[in-house]
């Protein structure tokens, strides 16, 4: 089969389907085999990336079923009556709806209609799966959302929002048509906004794309694994929290949970003015930062991002990297290891650390110690000590590193 007779099937099968829609998808058929001639493709080779029309007719009957009834036949006998009916009502409202009208050349829908989903009070859990638009998360007095989808009526036509509730679970999703081989490429902007009461015990997001933004909820659990987007959970209280994402940021403002996992591959992680009992943070490429908040221990893994701890009531810290630089600032009593190949690592004690036992190593790098009657610089491997007025030390380190040099001031 050659691209004329692939093409006339192609159309020939989708009689019956939306004009418009049928119009767009034979172009973008068109368009990419244009694309495979540029790569020295054959007509065979092309067609076998399409894949099967039928397969293609079938995923679109399927996604027609999603969008409208089945069709109802109507007596046409019954039409005439129907309508002188409705002609003594219209005369009175047409100058009215004529007034408010707005005149469209074009029959497509409004790029920024607003969908509304309501749901039951007894629903616990909320799932969210395959969105490729932005989401907010916002406290509510009840369980709904709100659904934006911009674009052509093809791009609608591809992205409808499912919900479907099971027993006590809420799961949202966008259903795609995988066998379209990548020909419906443009997605529309799609966002969504969920309003969510206390008493949710789970919320998870699987396999979304863009920014997940959540303020101000309650929660007994979040969790988000996601490839590309950016995280952002803001003054909200979380009985646990995990979140993965691949490339994307992950920000924690203002929240206050038992357990905070993060995990990222090339983002940076940010926890600031949070209560947490402990922080797991791990990142390949980014920094983690973790400032202005109450952490009780803490666990850092980078390999070449920076580490930086500076919270209040922190009792434990392990922070280990490769080429990445670790600060901390220890306010109180507490346990710290760190381990680094060639990162630099300064610890400066504060106020209420009365001094320090450690066992500091390297094997190339420099050991610095500015504290109290202790000012060395250049000092080799060992163990070292000093505490301040004679009170009791109450910090005890562990430090190794290769390369890096190692700093303790106050």
């Amino acid at each position: 089969m050659n691209r004329i007779e692939y093409m006339k099937q192609l159309e020939e099968k989708l009689q019956g389907f939306d004009d418009d829609i049928v119009k767009e998808m034979l172009r973008d058929y068109e368009e990419h085999f244009e694309i495979g001639y540029a790569q020295n493709q054959s007509d065979s080779e092309i067609i076998g990336s399409l894949g099967s029309i039928d397969d293609l007719v079938k995923e679109m009957e399927q996604c027609y079923e999603r969008h409208q009834n089945n069709r109802v036949y109507v007596d046409p006998t019954s039409i005439d009556s129907t309508i002188q009916d409705l002609k003594e009502g219209i005369q009175d409202s047409f100058q009215k709806d004529f007034t408010n009208y707005s005149f469209s050349s074009q029959d497509t829908p409004k790029d920024h209609e607003v969908q509304r989903f309501k749901f039951s009070k007894d629903i616990q859990r909320v799932f969210i799966d395959g969105f490729f638009g932005e989401i907010e998360v916002y406290k509510g007095n009840e369980l709904y959302l709100d659904y934006e989808c911009s674009g052509n009526k093809k791009a609608k036509f591809m992205a409808p929002l499912c919900p479907k509730v099971y027993d006590r679970e809420l799961h949202i999703s966008i259903n795609d048509l995988p066998t379209f081989k990548g020909i419906m490429r443009h997605r529309p902007d799609m966002h969504m906004k969920l309003y969510v009461p206390k008493n949710i015990e789970i919320l998870r997001f699987d396999n979304c794309l863009d920014t997940i933004s959540i303020a101000d909820v309650i929660l007994g659990s979040l969790q988000i694994q996601v490839a590309s987007s950016d995280v952002f959970v803001n003054d909200s209280r979380l009985e646990q929290c995990s979140i993965t994402t691949s490339s994307g940021d992950v920000e924690v403002l203002g929240c206050c949970s038992k357990k905070m996992n993060i995990t990222v591959i090339s983002g940076d992680i940010t926890c600031r003015n949070s209560m947490f009992e402990k922080v797991e943070a791990t990142s390949i490429s980014g920094d983690i930062t973790c400032e202005d908040g109450h952490v009780r221990m803490i666990l850092a893994k980078s390999v070449s991002g920076d580490v930086v701890v500076e919270c209040e009531d922190c009792e434990a810290y392990a922070i280990t990297t490769t080429s990445g630089d670790v600060g901390v600032e220890v306010y109180r009593g507490a346990a710290i290891k760190v381990s680094t190949v060639s990162g630099d690592v300064e610890i400066a004690l504060m106020e209420e650390a009365n001094g320090f036992a450690a066992s500091l190593s390297t094997k190339s790098g420099d050991i610095d110690i500015s504290y109290e009657t202790l000012e060395e610089s250049e000092l080799s491997s060992g163990v070292y000590q000093c505490s301040k007025s004679n009170k009791e030390i109450n910090v005890k380190m562990q430090i190794d590193t290769m390369s890096g040099d190692i700093n303790i001031h106050e």
